[in-house]
């Protein structure tokens, strides 16, 4: 049973919504604690139980229904679950818990909620961040020295950790590296899990001759740190290859002034902006390219790069990325501009064959690595293993 510590601001039609889901029934605001049984909260996100299973929103970001298959798993392991919004500052436990799972770096108002008992677990997105802060840093210092313009870095993680500094455990999007980076902060162990991708197409019927020319660029905000800018300063020099660029770079204007040749006035390069991947132009998108590229500075095997690899694209990226390639993509050795340069060449160049036989690995990977199905087994293994550490 879990119960929504909702804000006032949800529209009813959620509520309705809620109530009329198939399973398991989401009860919002009071509801009584059976006896018996543990209690847990989990401050994450609450929007997505107030909605139909099948609503549009869970294909706009994994994280939607990540939060309702944690909250069933903690329901699973014998816990009442209450669920309480990240963004909600106001809100003040009654009474103590059994575990509490928390994506805030602070307490923010938990105290109440925390007894010698309790389990206190951070759930990280990223890796720790002052390792993103330093390297983002790096980065934009990196771009002042080429171009003579110091960019916004848009935001910056906050470091004053107090939660993830007493934390019993720690449990992060992707692989050993980005645990790596956790364990200088947590005391507890760290426990890392593979994000999943958004199948859109079973099926795919790409001429590869032609797609191993074609790239495609999917991120979000932050371009600088996701490397948009290295990209923009190769292709140019590749009038041959094709670069299409998925993000919110028009949110950032002065990415946008510095860059406005590369982006609105060379003819292989094609901003497309923002697009959902339930819509027409993705699907286009990804039967035109082989290949997606994220030569990223800091991420937590990010959800843009496995919903492309499981859609049948081969993923090049740099070690930072937080996802585990194996046989299926390529790793750029570095984030110099020569070395990405020399990677994207090279892959361009292979045989039409060669690069099918890659974007079926990567498909196969994404069904066995990168799916709800390994998500979910791998959340109950870490809950398990938190458990007996920690057992309450």
């Amino acid at each position: 049973m879990t119960r929504i510590l909702a804000k006032t601001w949800l529209k009813a039609e959620f509520v309705l919504l809620a109530k009329r889901r198939a399973q398991p029934v989401f009860n919002v605001n009071r509801v009584a604690n059976p006896q018996g049984k543990r209690r847990a909260l989990f401050v994450y996100l609450t929007l997505p139980f107030h909605l139909r299973s099948n609503h549009p929103t869970f294909q706009h970001h994994q994280n939607r229904k990540q939060a309702v298959q944690i909250a069933q798993l903690l329901g699973e392991s014998g816990y009442v679950v209450d669920v309480v919004d990240i963004t909600d500052r106001a809100f003040r436990p009654a009474g103590v818990y059994d575990l509490v799972l928390s994506h805030r770096v602070d307490y923010a108002g938990l105290e109440p909620a925390i007894s010698e008992r309790t389990v206190k677990i951070y759930l990280a997105s990223g890796t720790n961040h002052i390792w993103r802060n330093r390297t983002i840093r790096q980065r934009l210092d990196a771009l002042a020295s080429r171009r003579g313009r110091q960019l916004d870095p848009v935001a910056w993680d906050i470091e004053d950790m107090p939660w993830v500094r007493n934390a019993d455990a720690t449990v992060c999007f992707g692989n050993e590296r980005v645990v790596q980076s956790w364990r200088e902060v947590c005391p507890g162990p760290v426990h890392g899990f593979n994000n999943y991708g958004i199948i859109m197409n079973n099926k795919f019927s790409r001429d590869y001759t032609d797609a191993r020319r074609h790239f495609l660029f999917f991120g979000s905000r932050q371009q600088v740190g996701k490397g948009l800018d290295l990209l923009l300063e190769v292709f140019p020099r590749h009038p041959e290859l094709h670069l299409y660029i998925c993000s919110r770079y028009e949110k950032e204007k002065d990415f946008c002034a510095c860059y406005h040749r590369e982006l609105f006035e060379t003819p292989n390069i094609h901003p497309c902006g923002w697009i959902d991947i339930g819509g027409r132009r993705f699907r286009e998108l990804t039967a035109r390219c082989a290949w997606v590229t994220l030569p990223s500075c800091s991420e937590g095997s990010p959800g843009s790069v496995t919903t492309a690899m499981s859609n049948g694209l081969v993923p090049i990226l740099t070690r930072e990325a937080g996802i585990d390639l194996q046989d299926c993509g390529i790793l750029f050795a570095d984030d110099h501009i020569e070395t990405i340069d020399q990677t994207i060449c090279e892959a361009a160049q292979l045989p039409a064959g060669a690069v099918e036989a890659m974007s079926q690995r990567t498909y196969e990977a994404a069904k066995r690595n990168f799916s709800e199905e390994a998500f979910l087994q791998r959340w109950r293994k870490i809950l398990s293993d938190i458990h007996q550490k920690f057992p309450c």
